[in-house]
């Protein structure tokens, strides 16, 4: 428990490190909606969830990095 606790708290301030709409982004993506889903909630662009999606991605893997092999 303690762990997961740990883990936890890393994974929520690498999140809220991330601006607004990414973390929203992820975090729709998180509960499995499509990119296209995720666009329409957010009014904006296919493409441009894609290329949000890919750079909070990238970020979250700098952030959380000394969890990764």
């Amino acid at each position: 428990d303690r762990l997961r606790r740990v883990v936890s708290r890393d994974i929520e301030a690498a999140l809220m490190a991330l601006g607004s709409e990414a973390r929203i982004i992820v975090l729709l993506d998180l509960e499995g909606l499509s990119e296209r889903e995720i666009a329409t909630a957010m009014d904006c662009p296919q493409g441009t969830v894609k290329s949000r999606l890919h750079r909070a991605r990238a970020a979250l893997r700098t952030l959380l990095g000394g969890y990764a092999p």
